[in-house]
C-alpha cells in the first residue's frame, strides 16, 4: 500500500474511533477538515521528536563567519563562546549531532539562524524536512498517524481514556526510536550526570560528546 496523506488521515480517523473516512485530504468533510487542522503541526513535531531513519542526513557545513579572538566580540561575530559560525542545510528540520562530538549551538547571527561551534570542519547529522509521505519509514508513519489520532479523538468521541491511550502509544514509539539511535551511536546515557544529559551531553564510548537536545512532542514532556 502506497503511503499518502489520505492514508494518514484515514488510519488516524480509524484509531480515533471515527466511522467516517476521506477520499481526498482537501475535501470539505468534517473528518478531513479536523485532520487538516492538526496534520502539519503533528507531522513536524513528530519528525523533530526523534531521529527517524528515513529523515537522517549528513552534511559538511560551509563556514559563514570566524571570530577574531584578538579583538573584542562584536555584533556579527559567532556567539561569544564559539570560534566559527556555519550555514545550516536548507532542508534541515532538526539538528542531531556533529560527528566529532563537539558542542554546538543554533543561534541567529545578523538575523539568520546558523550553527555555532569550535569544530573548524563540522559534519552535521540532522533530520531533514521531508514531507513526502511515501518517503517515510514505517515507524515515522505510524507515529504520525497515532499522534494525529490523539489530537482528533476527543473531538470525535469525547472519550478521555481513548485519547490517553493514543498519546501513550505515540510516546512509546518516539522513545523507542530515540533508544534505537542511542544504541546505533553507542550513546551511554547512564555514564553522564543528569545535569549534563539535560543540556545534550552523552557519552560516545569513552569520550564526552554533544547531542542536540530533543524537542518535546507537541509541548508535552516525554
Amino acid at each position: 500500500m502506497v503511503q499518502s496523506v489520505e492514508l494518514v488521515y484515514n488510519q488516524a480517523l480509524s484509531l480515533a474511533g471515527s466511522k467516517g473516512q476521506v477520499t481526498s485530504a482537501s475535501e470539505t468533510s468534517r473528518e478531513a477538515e479536523l485532520c487538516t487542522v492538526w496534520y502539519e503541526t503533528v507531522r513536524d513535531n513528530v519528525m523533530k521528536a526523534a531521529p527517524w531513519a528515513s529523515l537522517r542526513q549528513d552534511a559538511r557545513l560551509v563556514e559563514a563567519a570566524e571570530r577574531n579572538w584578538g579583538a573584542d566580540w562584536v555584533s556579527g561575530d559567532p556567539a561569544p563562546q564559539f570560534t566559527w559560525a556555519f550555514t545550516l542545510p536548507a532542508n534541515m528540520l532538526a539538528p542531531r549531532f556533529i560527528h566529532s562530538g563537539a558542542r554546538f549551538e543554533i543561534a541567529p547571527r545578523s538575523g539568520i539562524l546558523e550553527l555555532m561551534s569550535n569544530d573548524e570542519t563540522p559534519i552535521l547529522r540532522y533530520t531533514a524536512n521531508d514531507v513526502a509521505v511515501a518517503d517515510w519509514d514505517q515507524g515515522l508513519f505510524t507515529t504520525i498517524v497515532t499522534m494525529l489520532a490523539y489530537q482528533i479523538s476527543f473531538e470525535l468521541t469525547k472519550k478521555v481514556s481513548l485519547t490517553d491511550r493514543l498519546l501513550q502509544r505515540a510516546y512509546a514509539s518516539v522513545l523507542m526510536q530515540r533508544a534505537q539511535e542511542a544504541n546505533e551511536q553507542q550513546i551511554q546515557y547512564r555514564a553522564i550526570p543528569e545535569i549534563l544529559t539535560a543540556r545534550g551531553y552523552d557519552g560516545f564510548t569513552s569520550q564526552l560528546a554533544y547531542y542536540y537536545p530533543y524537542e518535546n512532542l507537541l509541548g508535552v514532556a516525554l
